[in-house]
């Protein structure tokens, strides 16, 4: 008895403290990332594995999500400066932005 009272015990614990936990960033969480470009040290783009873009301008202290272009999943990034960039999706689209991907 006092076997599984220990057990319900460690495992009441693990479950309070997994709960103290908070994502902060980068938001959208729970996507997994497929490409990361960093422009410079504060600009960068990633794109996720649901196929949103996100932004940040802080070198990564905030992420924003970007508008979406296309239904496609992105898999590549490259810009040649803060606003000048492409995006190429699996499906075979490929974007282009002048203006930093707003």
């Amino acid at each position: 008895m006092k076997k599984l009272l220990s057990l319900f015990i460690c495992i009441l614990i693990h479950q309070m403290a997994i709960a103290q936990w908070k994502w902060l960033n980068p938001r959208p969480q729970s996507d997994g990332y497929v490409d990361l470009f960093c422009v410079n040290d504060n600009v960068g783009i990633a794109l996720t594995t649901s196929g949103n873009e996100v932004k940040t301008s802080d070198g990564g202290q905030s992420w924003t999500e970007m508008t979406k272009v296309s239904a496609g999943d992105f898999k590549s990034a490259f810009f040649v400066d803060e606003n000048i960039g492409w995006v190429c999706g699996g499906d075979g689209d490929v974007f282009k932005t002048i203006n930093g991907g707003r």
